[in-house]
């Protein structure tokens, strides 16, 4: 299971905020370059306000409908038995948003990693302030010191949303292996991913805080690469119709044989 970007959509068009249009080759080269965490670490340190309509690009009028849909679905999950409730690792959780909202009512606890430092100290002071039980301000991209640091924690649901867009695809594969591996509960452990995504061909790329949307496609290929199985993916039908489409992705760790399969 190779690290390497996604190559082999290369030849994808995709647009970006200032209405250019690009292949994904090049979105590729700028993976590559400082400026990609560069811009999206101001962005979030100097310009974003450590509230709900700032964690929401100012479309704060999505919130209830958003976290109370998320909340359902993980209730029904549970209620199935595909997934487990004691424990919750909340990835880009900025000011505890989905961590108090959507997460503390479902799982006995909540963990949040965030890499802004205002909107971890925020989350000590503001709704989430009793919902999360460990706060780590940790970059997504830097295993080696998530290692360190969870020390050996593990968590019945690793639970992304909103953040795979800012991570390289190399990030991304790395970021979703190192959960397979060192934080999910043995077996029963499963990884949840909240995106939008672009449903039939293509890119969104957002120049301002270097957010990328990919296609479901690129989604799926970088789960599958990264030794996971996607168990069901879901639409959220209250998600308004003029933004970008949103699909909840529930994910386990593929089996040797599924993983002989894929790449042989």
């Amino acid at each position: 299971m190779t690290e390497e970007p996604l190559h082999a959509f290369g030849d994808v068009i995709g647009v970006t905020s200032d209405n250019k249009e690009l292949e994904y080759r090049q979105i590729i080269n700028m993976m590559s370059t400082p400026d990609w965490y560069g811009s999206c670490s101001i962005w979030y340190s100097s310009l974003v306000e450590p509230t709900i309509d700032g964690m929401l690009g100012g479309l704060s009028y999505v919130h209830k409908d958003e976290v109370e849909w998320s909340k359902l679905r993980l209730k029904q999950l549970a209620a199935n038995e595909t997934i487990k409730t004691g424990s919750c690792l909340d990835c880009g959780g900025g000011i505890g948003r989905v961590s108090h909202y959507v997460l503390k009512p479902v799982f006995q606890h909540v963990d949040m990693v965030e890499g802004c430092e205002l909107f971890v100290q925020t989350s000590t002071t503001n709704f989430a302030k009793d919902s999360i039980r460990t706060r780590y301000n940790l970059e997504l991209q830097d295993t080696e010191r998530l290692q360190r640091h969870l020390d050996g924690t593990k968590y019945d649901v690793v639970f992304l949303q909103w953040v795979i867009g800012h991570l390289t695809d190399r990030d991304v594969l790395r970021f979703l292996k190192f959960a397979k591996d060192h934080l999910l509960v043995s077996s029963t452990g499963r990884i949840i991913m909240k995106e939008n995504c672009i449903i039939s061909e293509g890119f969104f790329l957002d120049k301002e805080d270097i957010n990328l949307i990919r296609s479901l496609d690129m989604i799926k290929e970088l789960c599958v690469r990264a030794g996971l199985t996607i168990i069901s993916i879901d639409e959220q039908p209250t998600w308004p119709s003029n933004l970008y489409p949103i699909r909840f992705l529930v994910l386990e760790p593929a089996t040797s044989k599924q993983i002989d399969q894929k790449f042989t």
